[in-house]
């Protein structure tokens, strides 16, 4: 992708907004700070205002690679507080391990979407901390958000960890009552927390 973009500048071609985009989640992936340093120098000189997605990629790109500090100058200079931008910023707390500054952003937030829950679920989840990811659940659920896969997945991960056989059923319940699509994961997922409740 990287080799690609390079081409691409090197025919004379500029870049827009979707561009950046792309290129800044391949950098991201790869934790290539450099060149997603050189990639924002390039944005900032085109004089472009960048898109919500743009910026999340930029935050996402600066977290992946270590450099919080970096992500966090760029949340401040976003005005409107973007959902998109602030799952961004959060998932970059999470994977620093910087769990109360990622639920302090959550709390703050006035608007959240399914994917900031889940965000929040799965942190929590993936890091052996399946108390809080069934407590962050069990909030979701009270607010009345549509519930995705991936926070079903975690949620019943942590119900396996925690032997909560009673809160399993219920996600086992749900999944059947609003005719989840069952994939390989969730089934797994479900199979694992009957198991380890015995």
């Amino acid at each position: 992708s990287l080799r690609l973009y390079q081409e691409f500048l090197s025919n004379g071609l500029n870049p827009d907004n979707y561009t950046f985009t792309f290129v800044l989640k391949s950098c991201s992936r790869m934790r290539a700070t450099s060149e997603g340093k050189q990639v924002h120098a390039q944005i900032i000189k085109a004089g472009m205002e960048p898109t919500t997605h743009v910026l999340s990629s930029l935050i996402s790109m600066y977290s992946n690679c270590g450099h919080m500090e970096s992500a966090e100058r760029l949340l401040a200079s976003v005005s409107d507080g973007s959902v998109l931008v602030m799952n961004a910023m959060i998932t970059g707390h999470l994977n620093q391990g910087q769990f109360g500054i990622a639920r302090e952003l959550f709390d703050k937030m006035s608007k959240r979407d399914t994917a900031t829950w889940s965000t929040m679920i799965t942190g929590y989840s993936k890091s052996n901390m399946h108390a809080e990811a069934l407590s962050t659940f069990q909030e979701m659920v009270a607010n009345r958000v549509q519930l995705n896969e991936a926070t079903l997945v975690s949620a019943l991960s942590a119900c396996a960890h925690l032997g909560a056989l009673d809160q399993g059923r219920w996600i086992h319940t749900y999944i059947e009552k609003n005719g989840v699509n069952v994939q390989v994961r969730l089934a797994t997922a479900m199979v694992d927390m009957y198991a380890k409740c015995g």
